[in-house]
């Protein structure tokens, strides 16, 4: 689970937006790279161009952009709010009305899909404070009880494209560490 966590994590990159966290998915051409260490793990971000109305991004293992083994793919809006995964298994989780990772302030949505072959539903609270470099984040799940479990918070350094340049993430396992190793804008 820490793995989904800090994929997840980095790949809450993109443009800025007027709140200062959102993305502009179209300023960042197709074959766009970012290679980023989160933990001792890298994973680099290729920006593959758009899929109908999303954006869509692959994240690889390792610092290839053209590596195609244990790829995952992200489709996004236009703000660059995940609305679906397809992990590199080919499972597919989806964002209802999409992961609220650049909204400022509150913001709910329902997480689905599939874990070791089981369906899941989630319903999600998060919460992003811009800073002067970024934003801080909070991240709660609902259980069937109806109690709010803390999944995550942390902090994003952003760079002018409101790329990732550095973070940190805690979750319930482990606190981690990213930072963006390289990146080719196109």
């Amino acid at each position: 689970m820490k793995f989904r966590f800090a994929l997840a994590f980095v790949a809450a990159a993109g443009a800025a937006s007027a709140e200062g966290i959102g993305v502009n998915m179209p300023e960042i051409g197709k074959g766009s790279y970012a290679v980023y260490q989160a933990g001792d793990q890298i994973y680099t971000h290729v920006f593959a161009g758009k899929s109908g109305a999303y954006h869509v991004y692959d994240v690889v293992p390792g610092d290839d952009p053209s590596a195609m083994e244990g790829r995952s793919r992200y489709f996004r809006d236009g703000a660059g709010q995940t609305v679906k995964w397809v992990t590199a298994a080919g499972e597919v989780v989806s964002f209802t009305p999409h992961n609220c990772q650049r909204t400022v302030g509150e913001c709910s949505f329902v997480e689905e899909g599939v874990v070791d072959g089981k369906p899941y539903k989630t319903n999600m609270l998060r919460t992003n404070t811009p800073t002067s470099s970024g934003f801080r984040f909070e991240q709660k799940g609902y259980g069937p009880d109806g109690e709010s479990y803390l999944l995550m918070r942390g902090k994003v350094e952003l760079d002018d494209y409101g790329l990732v340049r550095r973070g940190t993430v805690r979750n319930a396992e482990a606190k981690t560490r990213f930072k963006r190793l390289r990146a080719v804008i196109r």
